[in-house]
């Protein structure tokens, strides 16, 4: 990642930077991402070439310097693409009899519990329903939506025996096969 940082970062337009001491604020209409800068790393943006550059400051520690640069540079060039282009995560429920749906600010997940399970959904996270099977989530911020697609995820955990439960499109499903001796 030091590579990266001793490259400047250029800045679609249309989005605003903004550097105040600590703190690195990026936005785009009425979405706005922060992020709080590390001590070992100094973050300039030059608005003539829409630049954003990332460096080590004066009093920057040996040890750390390196991992601190690497992570912000992530952070931004996470922060500039989210706002430019937005992300999205698919998810599928898979199993008999379960399903999802939308009510109000809630999603509804019916999961073979006793109980349905009502999950808050974030305001920086919109959710589309092409059916009561699929769902697919969508932010500028990749954080919260790696965040909220986790506790979905994490409500009801892929059987790898029977495949049932809520599955990432993105990552491969393999089933084991339970051998009868």
């Amino acid at each position: 990642m030091l590579r990266k940082a001793n490259k400047p970062m250029s800045v679609p337009a249309g989005i605003d930077v903004k550097v105040d001491g600590g703190q690195i604020t990026i936005s785009k209409g009425n979405h706005r991402l922060s992020r709080n800068i590390h001590s070992d790393v100094k973050v300039s943006f030059n608005s003539n070439t829409r630049t954003i550059l990332v460096e080590a400051s004066d009093v920057a520690e040996e040890k750390t310097v390196k991992a601190q640069l690497g992570t912000i540079c992530a952070h931004i060039s996470n922060m500039i693409r989210g706002l430019d282009k937005g992300f999205t995560k698919e998810l599928i429920i898979k199993g008999t009899g379960y399903k999802a749906k939308i009510v109000g600010k809630k999603i509804v997940l019916s999961l073979g519990y006793s109980h349905d399970v009502e999950c808050e959904i974030p305001d920086t996270v919109t959710i589309e329903m092409p059916s009561q099977t699929e769902i697919n989530l969508k932010s500028h911020c990749k954080e919260s939506l790696g965040a909220f697609k986790d506790y979905l995820v994490r409500v009801r955990k892929l059987c790898r025996f029977k495949g049932k439960g809520i599955l990432d499109k993105s990552v491969p499903f393999v089933a084991k096969v339970v051998r009868k001796t």
